[in-house]
């Protein structure tokens, strides 16, 4: 948790936050996916990197800094965080309980790869009700359209962590889970809202960023999931 404060304070010094801020922002015009974006996509990162309260705390503070207000920043982030705490930081909670049940004292890697599994198939209608919550908090009138992008994001997300679950052990699945969430939010957005003229949208000047400045801003993340 150190870390991941220490990095968010390295992206405020630097001034990249608001490189960050406006590429999320840029991302799509529609203030549900964004709210998404960065509550169970870049939440869930956190959580799968550094756990404890970074993925509410970094997450929310962002939202406040584009303008949310601070109670619904901190409640969707803390509603969002309900997956990826299953598994904390690179897989704790799942390698603790994993050595905890093993005979020997300390698990197989099968043994740790089963009971990933076992965690992911628990919190299965939770990738579904989870990111449609977030939307529905964000928006409420467009109940079609939160379900239709909740069961998208949410079959994106469980179908990777699943594979990492049950392939590579409990370490991956919500890191590479929230980074094919967000692929499938991008997708969505770029296949199907991306022509929407919605009046609840946010709006922000169109900036550009060169590969260079985009790479600065980041290279933190960048290197920690590395």
């Amino acid at each position: 948790i150190f870390c991941a404060i220490f990095s968010y304070n390295i992206l405020c010094e630097t001034k990249e936050i608001e490189t960050i801020k406006t590429q999320f922002i840029q991302m799509t015009s529609d203030k549900g996916l964004l709210v998404l974006l960065l509550t169970w996509g870049l939440g869930g990162v956190l959580e799968g990197m550094a756990g404890f309260g970074t993925a509410v705390a970094i997450p929310a503070a962002i939202l406040i800094g584009l303008g949310f207000k601070p109670m619904f920043s901190a409640v969707i982030c803390l509603v969002a965080n309900t997956v990826a705490v299953g598994f904390g930081a690179v897989g704790l909670p799942a390698t603790t309980l994993a050595n905890q049940v093993a005979a020997s004292g300390t698990a197989t890697p099968e043994e740790l790869c089963e009971v990933a599994t076992f965690i992911i198939l628990q919190l299965s209608l939770m990738f579904f009700i989870t990111p449609f919550l977030i939307l529905m908090m964000t928006d409420k009138t467009k109940i079609i359209k939160n379900l239709t992008i909740a069961l998208f994001v949410g079959t994106c997300s469980i179908v990777v962590q699943f594979c990492c679950a049950h392939f590579i052990g409990p370490e991956t699945p919500a890191i590479l889970g929230s980074v094919a969430a967000i692929a499938a939010m991008l997708l969505y957005n770029k296949l199907f809202l991306r022509h929407e003229a919605e009046k609840d949208t946010v709006h922000i000047e169109k900036k550009k960023f060169g590969a260079a400045k985009t790479l600065k801003a980041w290279s933190v993340y960048g290197l920690i999931i590395f």
